[in-house]
């Protein structure tokens, strides 16, 4: 049996995860074809390990892709950032059920949800350059 829409609209239910991090340190987005923001997926982290993580969809948003979302926030939480560089559509198949394989359109809403926390780890990695030129601005020559 497939993973499908309806199955993953289960997931989206869930509010364990429905939150964007007070203090976030990454933001990634994905919008729709209007250019409203859809989906996002912020995190916080110490010492390169997500602390606190949580996405925010936009009521315009589907449900499937709040689902993948969710589970990928599940996913993330306490890896360190690098681990979370790796988590993919097939990541949200496994937590789901073992060996399932994705119907067309929830693999869509898979790849979505993927794209904005690849978003936030691009932000991410921005973050700590910019840590890292501060620092070494205040390092003597």
């Amino acid at each position: 049996m497939a993973i499908t829409l309806t199955t993953l609209e289960t997931y989206a239910s869930s509010r364990d995860w429905r939150q964007i991090p007070g203090s976030l340190q990454a933001l990634g987005e994905i919008t729709g074809p209007d250019g409203r923001r859809l989906l996002s997926i912020a995190f916080a982290a110490e010492r390169d390990l997500i602390t606190s993580i949580g996405y925010a969809a936009d009521e315009t948003c589907p449900p499937a892709f709040a689902a993948c979302a969710a589970i990928l926030c599940c996913l993330a939480h306490q890896k360190a950032v690098m681990a979370a560089q790796l988590l993919g559509p097939s990541d949200i198949a496994s937590a789901i059920s073992d060996g399932q394989s994705f119907e067309d359109g929830a693999y869509y809403a898979a790849v979505i949800a993927t794209l904005a926390l690849k978003n936030a780890l691009s932000s991410y990695a921005s973050h700590r350059a910019g840590e890292l030129k501060a620092w070494k601005a205040g390092q003597p020559d």
